[in-house]
């Protein structure tokens, strides 16, 4: 009698352990963001801010392809905006489900027409998540660039586009481009 009661003690320990090593194991293989940064948060807080207030004023007119209405809406907003984000640094572009601009602000009368090969701009599309990351021009300077999907009853229907230079980012907020790459605007 008493060789089956200490087998029953070894297979509850055994068991016990197992499972203490498997809550080990799961618990460490948990994928963990690192804390950002404080000036990581901040350029984070304010770029989320400013992507807050342009879309409420756009989504509607750019569902339309109203092109005259969307400059007003972005005419209306930018005095706002700007005391929001540091004097905005951002150039900032409308497009519809596509990929084509509507309207860029500050205005500007020579750039592309079409973004759909760009594939942030197609992922943030696709997924209905803001995605940001670099995008290069041809002199090897480098630009940010974080695309906020515009969303009417939970669809896309067209992105607001912001985009600045890595230098702009590194003076205003003292990011790295690693912190940059980082940063999760979604949450």
């Amino acid at each position: 009698m008493k060789k089956r009661g200490s087998e029953k003690n070894f297979l509850r320990i055994r068991m016990f352990l197992s499972l203490w090593v498997w809550l080990i194991v799961a618990w460490g293989c948990q994928a963990q963001e690192p804390p950002l940064s404080p000036a990581a948060q901040a350029f984070k807080q304010e770029v989320q801010q400013a992507i807050g207030l342009v879309a409420k004023e756009l989504v509607k007119p750019v569902a339309r392809s109203d092109v005259s209405g969307i400059n007003a809406g972005l005419e209306k907003i930018m005095p706002s905006s700007i005391k929001l984000c540091r004097a905005c640094p951002f150039m900032m572009g409308v497009l519809d489900s596509n990929g084509v601009i509507l309207a860029i602000y500050p205005p500007k009368k020579d750039y592309s027409r079409h973004y759909s090969d760009y594939k942030l701009v197609m992922k943030a599309l696709e997924k209905g998540e803001i995605c940001h990351g670099r995008l290069f021009l041809q002199d090897g300077s480098k630009l940010y660039t974080i695309c906020s999907p515009l969303k009417e009853e939970g669809k896309a229907v067209g992105i607001l586009v912001l985009t600045t230079t890595d230098e702009e980012v590194k003076q205003r907020w003292g990011l790295s481009e690693e912190e940059f790459a980082a940063i999760n605007f979604n949450k």
